[in-house]
């Protein structure tokens, strides 16, 4: 019997060593080229104005010719951010499913020619596409100090605890080790099972405690990095500005006023033509649809809540 145990025990080992070796090395060995640096990092905020004076989207092409990433940059080079911004929009029209750094640079232009909330709507889909990149997070952050509603986040310490552990690994990460803790598991209920002695039985029972709670924390988290990467009730307040109402009518009492660039977040059905909403502060109200894009929403659809 307990020649039995220790070889349980020695091919448990290598069952759980050499996956996790073998995903490690691999990693290690390839870069994370999912989101290419082409263009500029990061936006500068003191960058927004030319020699000539601000830049607008006045400087777009009415017919904006088809031009390869290296013509684009050029463009942004010159600060005719209103044109580069214009071929990054038919890039995007054309692109079935777009990567994070199309989109990231797409938002740099917006923000170059002053246009906050299409910026902070770029920044936020990159960011929905890699979460874990900080230049991403970084100019996400600049962009929204350019708005003018100031919203405190009234998420609980828990909560945020929470998400950074959600957010702490890559979500191919967490799979694997979600799985190598649900075969501790197993592993470890056998040794208990079969231990030859009072002592590994012990250590096999304890141990199968530990990876039941590793296998339902790492799946929880891959399960919330899922749900949050599939979630579209979030959107980004596009119109200038907007009055809040307390029901779905031009006619209701007018809570609060909303300007661009704001993130709110859908919390039902509409009704005609107007949503509930609610803010990062808790504050409630009514909005049309008109005035609101989704961040996880089809590029080359439509954008405006319907």
């Amino acid at each position: 019997m307990k020649v039995l145990t220790r070889q349980l025990i020695s091919v448990w080992t290598l069952v759980l060593l050499l996956p996790l070796g073998e995903t490690l090395s691999t990693q290690a060995q390839q870069p994370d080229t999912s989101v290419r640096r082409s263009v500029f990092l990061p936006v500068d905020s003191s960058a927004a104005r030319s020699e000539g004076g601000e830049i607008t989207v006045a400087d777009s092409l009415p017919a904006v010719p088809k031009l390869s990433e290296e013509e684009i940059r050029k463009l942004y080079g010159a600060k005719q951010y209103g044109r580069a911004a214009a071929a990054y929009e038919r890039l995007l029209e054309e692109t079935a499913e777009p990567d994070a750094s199309l989109l990231y640079n797409l938002g740099c232009c917006y923000y170059k020619s002053g246009e906050v909330a299409s910026s902070i709507l770029m920044f936020e889909r990159a960011h929905r596409l890699a979460p874990d990149d900080r230049d991403i997070r970084a100019n996400l952050e600049m962009a929204r100090l350019k708005t003018i509603d100031k919203i405190t986040d009234n998420e609980s310490i828990a909560a945020k605890l929470w998400r950074q552990v959600c957010y702490a690994l890559s979500l191919k990460m967490l799979v694997v080790l979600g799985i190598l803790s649900f075969l501790l598991l197993l592993g470890n209920v056998l040794l208990f099972l079969l231990g030859g002695n009072r002592t590994l039985r012990r250590g096999g029972f304890y141990a199968a405690w530990v990876g039941l709670f590793l296998a339902i924390l790492f799946n929880l988290a891959a399960y919330n990095r899922k749900a949050d990467f599939q979630d579209d009730s979030y959107c980004i307040m596009m119109a200038a500005q907007a009055n809040v109402k307390s029901s779905p009518d031009e006619d209701g009492t007018t809570l609060f006023e909303l300007h661009e660039g704001t993130r709110v977040k859908i919390t039902g059905e509409a009704i005609g033509d107007w949503y509930p909403i609610e803010l990062a502060d808790g504050k409630e109200g009514w909005l049309p649809a008109a005035v609101l894009t989704r961040i996880n929403a089809p590029v080359s659809q439509v954008d405006y809540c319907s």
